[in-house]
This record gives C-alpha cells, sequence and structure tokens, in this order.
C-alpha cells in the first residue's frame, strides 16, 4: 500500500500546472508557509493560498478515486512530507 500512495503522490504532484506544483512543493515538502511562498515567488498570498486549496482539493480526489481514506493516507505520508 505504502509503494501505491507513493507512486499515486508522486504522479499526482507531477500533473499540477507548474506554478500550483511550485507552490505544493514548497509547502508540503520544504515547509514553507503561503506568505514565505508570496515573497519569493512575488505573488500575493492569497494567490498562494488558492492554489495550495485546489492542490489540496484535487489530492482528495486522487486518493478517493483509489480507494485511499484521507487519515490513512496523512499517517502514512508523514514520512513523506
Amino acid at each position: 500500500m505504502y509503494a501505491d500512495l507513493l507512486q499515486a503522490t508522486e504522479s499526482f504532484i507531477e500533473s499540477l500546472p507548474a506554478q500550483q506544483r511550485e507552490i505544493f512543493k514548497l509547502n508540503k515538502l520544504h515547509r514553507y508557509t503561503a506568505k514565505e511562498i508570496s515573497e519569493l515567488l512575488d505573488i500575493s498570498t492569497r494567490t498562494v493560498e488558492n492554489h495550495l486549496f485546489r492542490a489540496n482539493a484535487k489530492l482528495r480526489s486522487r486518493l478517493k478515486s483509489l480507494g485511499i481514506h484521507l487519515n490513512v493516507a496523512a499517517a502514512i505520508l508523514i514520512g513523506l512530507f
């Protein structure tokens, strides 16, 4: 299950539009805040928040379509993010 979840997550991240992918990675992988990302990319904090909201909604939908409950995924992905 871990390998499937890892592959699905990596595939999901790479499928995001370029700016959304960059923002998602900065937030989830590198732990930048929305404010830090907005300053780094010279965009508004609200734009960053919108990208994160949409990416998270897409991730929830993708995991649900795979039959993976978010609580299980979060527990498994703690080591990834």
